[in-house]
């Protein structure tokens, strides 16, 4: 109902109806609904890029979830690039030192573990 109101207030290209999707994605994921919450994750992704930029906070947020998604589906070879991004984003944004840069150092770390790239893996959790 949220996603539907803001769509009607703000139309459909508007950073809160980006929320709106990227919140609806969360509720489907943990409703087990993994595929119809990938492509709802991706479409808020897409707003989000196109509304914010690359370099947005918001944007890694996206990515974040999204790689999260993946990385728990075991597809770590696609989660491992947005992981990437979304660590980039907030270095770039909130600094080396930052809680949410320690919490994607950890995320990736561990999808790195899962392909076996045990050295970066390593060396990110001890960053982390």
């Amino acid at each position: 109902e949220c996603l539907v109101l803001r769509k009607k207030i703000y139309g459909d290209e508007h950073a809160r109806v980006a929320t709106s999707l990227n919140d609806l994605a969360v509720v489907r994921r943990d409703e087990g609904k993994t595929t119809e919450a990938e492509k709802i994750f991706h479409e808020a992704l897409a707003l989000r890029r196109k509304l914010l930029g690359n370099d947005d906070l918001a944007v890694a947020r996206s990515l974040h979830v999204l790689a999260s998604l993946l990385h728990y589906a075991d597809r770590q070879t696609e989660a491992e690039p947005l992981f990437r991004e979304a660590l980039q984003i907030r270095r770039k944004q909130l600094g080396s030192e930052h809680l949410e840069v320690a919490r994607t150092l950890s995320d990736l770390a561990v999808v790195l573990d899962r392909q076996d790239k045990l050295a970066e893996a390593e060396s990110l959790q001890r960053e982390a």
